[in-house]
Order: C-alpha cells, then sequence, then structure tokens
C-alpha cells in the first residue's frame, strides 16, 4: 500500500480557505483501475442514467446494505462527491416543506448547501469538547419547530463518535418526533468500530457518504446517497437539474470494489491508526492539545492564536476550524506516510528552539 500525503489539506491562500480535502490519498487498487481502463476500452465516457451507472449501483447498494448503513428496500444515487450529497439531501428535505436544524459546528459544505433555504437553519448545540451533537441539542431544534436534522456521526471537524448513550436517545428522539435525519457517515468507516455510529436507516434517514473509504478514490469524489424511493426521487430530479452529465468514469472506478475492499480496508484502516497515533503523540510533543476523536482520517487541535501563526510559518496544511464554527481549532488530514507527524515534530523543535 501507497500513501499520497494531501497536497491541498485545508492550508489557506491567502484569504482563501480551502477544506476540499477531507481525507488522506491512498494508492488505488490495481482492481479499481483495470475498471476505468475497461470502461475506457468500452466507450463508457457520455451520458448515463441519473441515479448512476446500473452495475456500480447495484453493487454500491449491496455494500452498503451489508454495512448496516442502508435498508434493502432504500434507494440509492451515485453522486459526485459527498458535497453534492448534501446539497441533494437538504434541497430535497426543502421541497418537501422540512425545516431543517444543522449542527453549531459543522463542515462547511453542509452551511453552504443550508444558506440556500428560503428559512435560515435551527442550529444544534454540540458537545463542547468533542463537538458533536447532543441529545439536548436535537431535542431543542425539535422544540424550536424542526421537522429535519443533519448530523454527523463521526463529526467532521473533531472526528469524534456521539456515545453510544446518546446516540440511543438521539434515535428515538427523532423516532417519536417523526423527524427526517440527514446522516453524514462519510468519516464511519475510518473508525475501528463503524457500526456503531449507525444512526438508522428507516424510513425517514437519508445517508450520505463514500462507497469505498481509504481505496484511493476520494479526489474522484464519487459518492452516494441512500434513502426512502419517495424522497431518492425528489433527490433525483435535482440532481437531473444540477449534473445532466454525470460522472461516468468516476463511477465506473467503483466497480469491483466489493473483491478487494474488505481485505484492503482492513490493511489500510491499520496502518492508518498506527499514523493517527503517531500524529497525537507529536501534537502532544509540541504543545498542542488534540480533541477527542475516533476517526483516523483527520486529527483536531486547539489552538491558541500564536500557536496557529506558527504552525502557518511550518506550512503544515490544515482546515480552519472557524470555518466549522469552532475558531480556535484547527484539523489536519493525517497523511499515510507518516508526513503529519513528522512536520508537528519539526514544529516543536521550532518552539524549543524559539
Amino acid at each position: 500500500m501507497t500513501s499520497i500525503a494531501p497536497t491541498s489539506a485545508g492550508k489557506r491562500a491567502g484569504n482563501l480557505p480551502h477544506v476540499e480535502a477531507d481525507y488522506p490519498v491512498f494508492e488505488i487498487p490495481s482492481a479499481l483501475r483495470r475498471s476505468v481502463a475497461t470502461a475506457l476500452q468500452q466507450g463508457e465516457t457520455h451520458y448515463t442514467v441519473v441515479a448512476g451507472v446500473e452495475p456500480v449501483r447495484t453493487e454500491v447498494m449491496a455494500a452498503l446494505v451489508t454495512r448496516g448503513i442502508a435498508a434493502d428496500t432504500a434507494d440509492l444515487l451515485l453522486t459526485a462527491g459527498e458535497q453534492e450529497s448534501r446539497f441533494l439531501a437538504i434541497q430535497a428535505l426543502r421541497r418537501s416543506g422540512a425545516t431543517i436544524a444543522i449542527p453549531a459546528v459543522v463542515h462547511p459544505g453542509a452551511q453552504q448547501a443550508a444558506t440556500l433555504l428560503s428559512n435560515p437553519p435551527i442550529r444544534m448545540e454540540v458537545d463542547p469538547q468533542r463537538l458533536t451533537v447532543t441529545a439536548a441539542g436535537v431535542r431543542s431544534a425539535i422544540d424550536a419547530g424542526a421537522t429535519a436534522l443533519y448530523i454527523e456521526n463521526p463529526a467532521r471537524l473533531t472526528g469524534a463518535c456521539i456515545p453510544q448513550a446518546e446516540l440511543a436517545e438521539i434515535r428515538t428522539l427523532c423516532t417519536d418526533a417523526k423527524v427526517w435525519i440527514v446522516w453524514d457517515a462519510g468519516l464511519s468507516e475510518w473508525t475501528a468500530a463503524a457500526s456503531a455510529t449507525t444512526l438508522g436507516t428507516g424510513d425517514q434517514t437519508l445517508t450520505l457518504g463514500m462507497p469505498w473509504p481509504t481505496l484511493g478514490l476520494e479526489p474522484w469524489s464519487p459518492g452516494f446517497l441512500v434513502g426512502p424511493p419517495e424522497m431518492l426521487s425528489h433527490c433525483r430530479s435535482i440532481k437531473q437539474v444540477i449534473s445532466i452529465c454525470t460522472n461516468t468514469l468516476t463511477q465506473w472506478s467503483g466497480a469491483g470494489g466489493t473483491a478487494v475492499y474488505a481485505a484492503e480496508h482492513r490493511d489500510r484502516l491499520g496502518a492508518q491508526q498506527q499514523r493517527y497515533g503517531e500524529a497525537i503523540s507529536a501534537a502532544t510533543q509540541a504543545g498542542l492539545t488534540p480533541l477527542p476523536g475516533e476517526a483516523v482520517a483527520t486529527l483536531a487541535l486547539q489552538v491558541t492564536a500564536e500557536q496557529q501563526s506558527r504552525i502557518d510559518a511550518c506550512a503544515i496544511p490544515y482546515s480552519d476550524g472557524a470555518l466549522f464554527g469552532a475558531a480556535g481549532v484547527i484539523r489536519l488530514v493525517i497523511a499515510g506516510d507518516g508526513s503529519t507527524a513528522r512536520a508537528l515534530l519539526a514544529y516543536a523543535d521550532q518552539e524549543v528552539s524559539s
């Protein structure tokens, strides 16, 4: 397995923020590269159906059901990445008349999608350390009139999972109030216990993510959105307007993922857990404060303004937590080649010398 360090994992260029690199980038397995080559040779470079290339769609749906992410009665869209999935889910719920709530700290992409709503979204409180949605925040949002909740589990900024007892309470609150859930499951497969992150697969849940995490396809942005057929029909009609020419080759890159995913993902996740531990150790040695998290794709650090300025000087790429709604926090993408830990150790050396 070869890991490629992320080249633009949120480092700011001038005053323009970037948060497009949410994951480490690994080498694509040869089986998936062959899928793309075969698709090219067969001329699969034109329009395809809005829902996505059917053989890949069928394969991904079966995998999601096996992982407990989707019900076998659900429908599936292959999307041009997680941001398109966010937009489709939020806009489809708006079309259905839902009042939407989003976390006080949430991925900027969700904020951007929600700003297009006719009414500002309700904000849900988050745990002050983990920055995950709380049951109290869900209850307050429902009391304020929310009928659809956008919830990240794990949280995109910290990689932290909602604790199990709280997650069970959130599920009960949503079921009792009959509210919709949009579950951003993008980081769930980057944890040691992905099944423990499940928010639900019921008839009022839309789930988004990437079909084959850790297989190196992240820069190609193959995404999925899965949920009840009646709501997916709204998503499909919106998708037809915004992306009539779908990302056909990107979708074909996922063909055959089932055959290699279990073994490749296990090995890559194990290696990534080691890199994550090294980064935490290096950050602590550098006098930085890691925030709790279980997803090993990223690491959130609590920093002072002076520390952030020195990290800038060291050219360590990061996403500014202020973009998520959490000033004083930065998020690093943990490169699988160990370069994140090395950069933090270099920062520590600079701190000592200064």
